[in-house]
């Protein structure tokens, strides 16, 4: 196996600055960048750059040249025009966070300032003054530590990487004034998990995935430039983190196997060592719930897809009133209808960032290029985020499947999301498993006029070249519906949908110049309302496996020389996955117990 897991530690002496984008006090200039808890940390990427660097020094004067290509990738210059390949290195880097808690309450530890002094005058310049923080007594040696993955050759590139260590002299700013000095640096190699202490049983299991940063995954333009992550990971996320962490003939001897594996969507709770409880929100909640509009009880709350629907349209009326969908409704009637459901809105940390372009010529942010990126925060406090997958052999190769599992175990995900976060990843096993699995299953046997199925997750349903319209809407998908199972006669929807590809789906979209057509999927909580098929319908299959992909699909993406279809939103990264007749395990209002009504 190629990649290599190590413990990083660094000892620092005080005084130290790691410049926080955040200010932690009025009067305080520049603050130390810090976790949850207030524990001095220094960002991965400040130590990827000092070891680059460092590394450069060494091609240099022991004539090893591609050091920094293989460990550090290819830096781009911005002032070539000419297109160049992308090669990204073989080194991740955690943030290293302080082992010991800071003292700052202490009267050795005191704010430090910083002034400039006019040349001419031999005084203070004016506005010059500087005020930083300091969390650490000066003269303590605080140790900070992380992981560091070595992605491929790691019997070549250890030393290398230790001989670099021992060249940084300090951390940090200020290190023209003896801030940072770096005591000592170690880099230890961790046993890797085996085969043998992986154990699988049955063709599917359980993952937990911890992050060390923000996390920004399957993004969502919320405003004109501003970019919020969504809070359950895709499965094509986590292959793809996978996928990239493979290189050589470890790829292609493990590129089929991990094509077919089945990555379920992973749902983010708190840890259960914390003492914030949160439900797994999964899953979710059906687009069908509908409140009365001035219930602030939440008395009033019910399934529309219930209601048996005539052959013409018409309006439904709850105690002569046009209610609303619960996502829809006043903060006041969700969080009481919530509440009668066992779920809240989403608590979970965010931290928002931003991001702009300098001018290189007047040295100042470029009009127009400023974004905002709304991400979510591993840890808050002593409550930590995790988030549960379910992965699937489905068919895959047995051995295969065992290798990846180590690769999984051993080297985590290197890079995930726009952060690049680095993510373990440990396997569930014993009775945790069974509060992951959802407890609906096919109701085939009950009186009932009507079946209903529920996505649990995102599904690519319609066809982005054809013309829809609202009106359309429900045609396209009895379209589908009749593809994948005939006996299916579709009566009702409740669905939402969303464009993929940013700004441009939505920029050129209706242009009818462009030949651009980005996907439109079905996201989860859709709703599906049947006629009682007359033949059977393989439930069991779509539990399993998922939504099958439309024909149009597989015509317009399947690759003849891979053998692969080559789209992102397919089963095998856990997009289409349904649960049947979801609002029957839900404590709604009876029928009975409402005045129903239709108006034309």
């Amino acid at each position: 196996m190629n990649i290599k897991k190590y413990r990083l530690k660094l000892t620092l002496r005080s005084p130290f600055l790691i410049p926080s984008t955040q200010i932690s006090a009025w009067g305080h200039d520049v603050s130390q960048m810090c976790d949850e808890r207030g524990f001095a940390m220094i960002p991965g990427d400040l130590i990827k750059g000092l070891l680059r660097h460092a590394m450069g020094r060494l091609e240099q004067h022991c004539n090893e040249w591609g050091l920094v290509l293989n460990l550090f990738g290819q830096e781009v210059s911005s002032d070539s025009d000419e297109p160049v390949p992308l090669r990204r290195g073989g080194v991740v880097i955690s943030d290293l966070v302080a082992v010991e808690k800071p003292d700052i309450e202490t009267a050795e530890c005191a704010l430090y300032t910083r002034v400039h002094f006019n040349r001419e005058q031999g005084a203070a310049e004016v506005g010059h003054l500087q005020v930083a923080e300091q969390r650490y007594s000066p003269g303590r040696e605080v140790l900070f530590t992380g992981t560091l993955l070595l992605l491929h050759e790691p019997q070549r590139y250890e030393a290398w990487l230790k001989r670099a260590l021992a060249l940084i002299p300090a951390v940090g700013a200020n290190k023209s004034c003896g801030y940072g000095e770096l005591c000592s640096s170690e880099l230890i190699a961790l046993e890797p998990a085996t085969s043998s202490n992986i154990k699988i049983g049955g063709e599917q299991l359980y993952v937990r995935l911890t992050f060390d940063r923000p996390l920004l995954v399957d993004s969502q333009r919320v405003a004109a430039n501003l970019f919020r992550s969504s809070e359950v990971i895709p499965g094509s996320v986590i292959k793809g983190a996978l996928a990239a962490s493979l290189s050589g003939q470890e790829a292609e001897g493990l590129n089929e196997a991990l094509s077919k594996i089945r990555f379920g969507f992973a749902h983010p709770r708190y840890s259960s060592d914390s003492e914030k409880e949160e439900p797994l929100n999964y899953p979710p909640l059906p687009l069908s719930l509908m409140v009365h509009p001035f219930d602030e009880t939440g008395e009033k709350l019910f399934d529309a897809a219930s209601y048996p629907y005539e052959d013409e349209v018409k309006a439904l009326l709850i105690d002569g009133e046009i209610p609303v969908q619960l996502g829809k409704a006043k903060q006041a009637i969700q969080d009481a209808a919530l509440e009668r459901l066992g779920r809240k809105h989403s608590s979970l940390p965010g931290e928002v960032r931003v991001r702009t372009a300098i001018n290189k010529n007047h040295n100042t942010a470029e009009g127009g290029l400023l974004f905002s990126y709304d991400m979510i925060k591993p840890r808050q406090g002593d409550s930590f985020v995790e988030w549960y997958a379910r992965i699937d052999r489905n068919g895959a190769d047995p051995t295969a499947f065992i290798k990846l599992l180590e690769k999984l175990v051993n080297g985590g995900l290197p890079r995930v999301g726009k952060t690049e976060a680095k993510g373990e990843v440990t396997l569930v096993t014993g009775s945790e498993t069974e509060t992951l699995k959802p407890q609906l299953s096919p109701q085939q046997d009950k009186p009932c006029c009507y079946w209903v199925v529920q996505l649990a997750t995102p599904a690519l349903m319609i066809d982005p070249e054809a013309q829809t319209t609202h009106g359309g809407l429900l045609e396209q998908y009895q379209n589908y519906w009749f593809e994948v199972a005939p006996a299916l006669k579709l009566r009702q929807i409740f669905t939402n949908e969303r464009l993929i590809g940013g700004f441009s789906a939505y920029s050129y979209r209706f242009r009818e110049q462009d030949d651009y057509h980005p996907y439109l999927l079905t996201e989860s909580g859709s709703v599906f309302v049947f006629e009682p098929p007359n033949d059977s319908v393989n439930w069991q299959c779509w539990l399993e496996q998922g939504l099958p992909l439309p024909a149009w699909v597989v015509h317009r993406s399947f690759n003849r020389e891979t053998k692969r279809i080559e789209c992102p939103f397919v089963p095998e990264n856990g997009y289409g996955e349904v649960l049947i007749d979801p609002a029957a395990a839900l404590p709604l209002t009876a029928p009975q117990q409402l005045e129903v009504s239709h108006v034309q």
